[in-house]
């Protein structure tokens, strides 16, 4: 008996996925902070990570990616939210 166990292709700056393919990817990279899908193309940039302000309770993060629906994901420039909400 042969057990098939496809590779999953890292994510590419430029490819041309479904989200579905995106995200199976995007999760089998946990390395991979900064990955966005635009209109089915790949756009990753820099790792970026989450500031701890002085406040407490409170994180800031600039470059975050953000699942606006089932097909887009978004990034904005920056985000502030109380603790528990950006994982």
């Amino acid at each position: 008996m042969v057990i098939h166990n496809p590779k999953i292709l890292p994510l590419e700056n430029g490819d041309r996925l479904t989200r579905s393919e995106f995200e199976r990817r995007y999760q089998a990279m946990p390395r991979v902070k900064k990955a966005e899908l635009i209109e089915g193309k790949v756009y990753m940039a820099s790792p970026v990570r989450i500031i701890h302000a002085a406040t407490p309770g409170k994180q800031f993060a600039d470059n975050t990616t953000i699942r606006l629906d089932l097909d887009h994901l978004s990034s904005f420039d920056k985000i502030a939210a109380t603790t528990g909400v950006i994982c």
